[in-house]
């Protein structure tokens, strides 16, 4: 909630007038996905390897505390706000392929006049492309996102409670290109996830916004969890904080061929090259498949394994007339354990 400080108060009269007409809608979600990654912060010690380094702006403190966690100030607040971004290292998440974020939040502040925990997503190239959920104070579930050429929506989307408890989803979909954002008012009982807002981030798509962030297959993203108050007293422990992060995002993507390239059959090592991300330290195998169209029967690919981190020279069959095709890459360990797989999108063969 970084960059609407003062016109949310205008969203906010705007939105409850609407509330009081009626205008509400919630889709249900049941289940809940297997995450690929995640922290539960039961060790209540932050794990370098999973997080990067605190962006502090004023008293803000994110601090793994009572297996949570827990955002705090270090005296009464700032006059315009604090906050801390904490970045999740783990993992970058593909522009190419379907991923999502989640955790849980609480938020029992009622000074200030304003205050959230939530999730980040940014363009690793274009950083100023983000989009960000969070639970507010006074109970709300909010969602915004900016950056690149505004084309239609309003640019945020909120649901009231009041709610001081729950948990809060990002999810992407690579094929629309669109993030849809869905809540949990208590998930104690199993998630069961209601939508509540959608933006489309490639100039088409999404209810409650569409902007053109300009991206490209290779891009990526990267994910943050927040805390954040503005003119608030000061923030103390068990007030605001998040707990059982879990992104379900491939740690793995085909960065070459990308989408609709065409590739000249019979070519011998042409190079397919991928990114492993998170799991590159485990990476001791990759297998290569290929599939002709849709017909879901995966060939083994003829070629070298260059590197199990990031490359396979391919040698092209020649089909007898052009085709679609899409790779598939598996991912082992030293023990021939199953550790991710990365699927490309769609080229041609001609």
């Amino acid at each position: 909630m970084k960059n609407l400080d003062i016109s949310r108060k205008c969203f906010l009269a705007y939105f409850i007038l609407i509330l009081l007409i009626g205008f509400t809608s919630g889709i249900p979600f049941p289940g809940k996905a297997v995450a690929a990654a995640g922290d539960d912060f039961n060790d209540n010690s932050k794990d370098s390897m999973k997080w990067g380094a605190d962006e502090v702006d004023g008293k803000g403190v994110l601090k793994e505390a009572n297996q949570r966690l827990e955002y705090t100030t270090t005296g009464i607040g700032t006059a315009s706000h604090d906050s801390v971004d904490r970045k999740w290292r783990t993992s970058q998440f593909p522009y190419n392929a379907n991923w999502e974020v989640q955790i849980d939040v609480t938020n029992t502040i009622s000074t200030g006049s304003y205050s959230s925990f939530g999730i980040n997503v940014r363009s690793v190239r274009l950083p100023n492309d983000e989009i960000e959920v969070e639970l507010g104070q006074d109970g709300e579930f909010w969602a915004e996102f900016y950056g690149g050429r505004r084309i239609s929506g309003a640019d945020y989307a909120v649901t009231y409670g009041p709610y001081n408890y729950g948990a809060i989803r990002m999810a992407f979909d690579s094929t629309t290109k669109v993030f849809t954002v869905y809540y949990d008012t208590d998930p104690s009982d199993g998630y069961q996830w209601i939508e509540f807002g959608s933006f489309g981030v490639a100039g088409t798509g999404g209810i409650d916004g569409t902007r053109n962030w300009g991206l490209k297959d290779t891009d990526r993203f990267v994910a943050y969890v927040f805390g954040y108050s503005q003119e608030a007293d000061r923030v103390t422990s068990g007030q605001l904080y998040g707990d059982n992060f879990q992104e379900t995002g491939e740690v793995a993507s085909i960065a070459t061929p990308i989408k609709g390239e065409i590739v000249p059959k019979g070519t011998i090592a042409y190079p397919v090259t991928w990114t492993t991300n998170g799991i590159s330290g485990d990476v001791s195998r990759a297998k290569v498949y290929y599939t002709f169209g849709n017909s879901g029967i995966w060939k083994k690919a003829s070629g070298t394994v260059v590197n199990p981190l990031t490359r396979f020279d391919w040698n092209v069959p020649s089909p007898d007339k052009p085709k679609n095709v899409k790779l598939k890459v598996v991912f082992k360990d030293a023990l021939g354990n199953k550790l991710a797989t990365a699927v490309s999108s769609a080229f041609r063969i001609e």
